[in-house]
């Protein structure tokens, strides 16, 4: 679950953090910044899954020269820097959190850019207040760490004394004998980029052998619901999608032994077992993303861009409250134990107002301002995100009010 992105110099973020909640929703027009957010997370994933030579190779949007802040005059930073904070899963049958850090440094002033630095390392007892807001109040059960040898990592007690100084890992050198961490935030960053859902795929069926969660693009999403209903979970996830889609009643697994396929129908009443080529595209959405956040071995982050695409506006919400209801509840004063984790880009007007109602703690407002820097005054735009109170000072905050006033005025073209 990350708790804190630190970012300077990738793409439209100059000088910029943000603590993550465990709901996430920034709400925005296009070209504000949202999915370079989302960018910048999926280059942390690359580097620490693939190493940093084929990273650089793997960006979706643009070379690797693209990813460094440019400015009015044509000109560009040669150096970028990430920093993701996180807590992640420690695995083997041991309970609470281990916080750790992964640090990116690129530079573009040589042949080529390269990742001239990258670090992991478990965070510290003395730097908890790095992690963000929630987690420095003590709303999740931190692990600390007092060394790590080969596959093994030393925990320190409750009552020990601070943590001793132990080498980082390295991402660009090879320090084998502190895999561990790198294994452990492999599993934590695979699940950090955004679903990319494609109602063509998910109508087709699925080779049974699969056992995976989610894909980000859905293709295996007959599979989930095989299993789903295996676990004896699938009547949660039905219950949900009958409050989204008006005469759903079931979902209906099937395996075609023959083939051995996965596929399923959804019954409507009145209109008996239907196929999957016929559902909408909204339908569909609704069923995998709720498969996905129905999924019991699903940990991590569920991200979704634009989740509002092919839905109608007034169940926006209602889909939005239903993928954020197991969540940790940060207002109760209490330890939470889930590392469950959901992020939203949005630009509906109607999920802001419910948004306010029910999550203000996670939204925020994204938008763009220009920003004078150096001796030789350069300009450049830059992405800016701002929390969201009724008391809000300009520059500081956004009110609620605000947002829904710049959504509703943004031209239907520009969305």
């Amino acid at each position: 679950m990350i708790t804190n992105i630190r970012i300077n110099g990738f793409k439209s973020f100059l000088d910029f953090e943000l603590d993550v909640p465990p709901f996430l929703a920034l709400v925005g027009p296009n070209a504000s910044g949202k999915s370079n957010l989302f960018d910048a997370l999926a280059l942390v994933a690359d580097v620490v899954q693939h190493g940093p030579q084929r990273a650089l190779t793997l960006q979706p949007r643009g070379s690797a020269l693209d990813m460094f802040h440019r400015f009015e005059d044509g000109s560009s930073l040669d150096q970028l820097t990430i920093a993701v904070t996180a807590l992640v899963e420690p695995g083997f049958g041991r309970t609470g959190a281990l916080p750790m850090e992964c640090t990116l440094v690129l530079d573009k002033s040589g042949e080529y850019p390269q990742v001239i630095e990258g670090r992991l390392r478990v965070i510290p007892r003395i730097e908890y207040g790095s992690l963000g807001e929630a987690v420095a109040n003590g709303h999740w059960s931190l692990l600390a760490v007092t060394g790590v040898a080969g596959g093994h990592i030393d925990y320190a007690d409750d009552d020990a004394e601070p943590e001793a100084e132990w080498a980082d890992f390295s991402l660009v050198a090879d320090h084998s004998s502190n895999s561990i961490l790198l294994e452990l935030f492999r599993l934590e960053c695979a699940t950090w980029r955004p679903y990319a859902l494609e109602p063509r795929v998910m109508r087709l069926p699925v080779s049974a052998p699969d056992r995976g969660p989610l894909s980000l693009d859905g293709r295996n999403l007959a599979a989930v619901l095989h299993r789903l209903d295996r676990e004896k979970v699938l009547w949660r996830l039905e219950a949900d999608l009958a409050a989204l889609i008006p005469g759903l009643r079931e979902i209906k697994p099937l395996l075609d032994e023959r083939r051995q396929e996965f596929d399923f129908d959804a019954v409507f009443a009145g209109v008996g077992s239907v196929l999957p080529r016929v559902l909408s595209d909204g339908t569909l959405r609704a069923l995998a993303l709720l498969a996905a956040a129905h999924d019991p071995g699903f940990r991590g982050v569920l991200a979704v861009e634009e989740v509002e695409n092919g839905f109608h506006p007034g169940r926006v919400a209602e889909l939005v409250r239903r993928l954020t209801r197991d969540l940790a509840d940060l207002g109760e004063g209490e330890e939470a134990h889930g590392l469950r984790q959901v992020l939203l880009t949005s630009h509906s007007p109607a999920l802001v107002a419910a948004l306010w109602a029910e999550h203000s703690a996670g939204l925020r407002f994204v938008d763009v301002v220009t920003r004078i820097d150096g001796p030789g005054h350069r300009t450049s735009r830059v992405t800016r995100v701002l929390p969201v109170r009724e008391d809000a000072e300009p520059g500081a905050a956004a009110t609620p009010w605000d947002v829904e006033r710049f959504l509703a005025t943004v031209r239907e073209g520009d969305l």
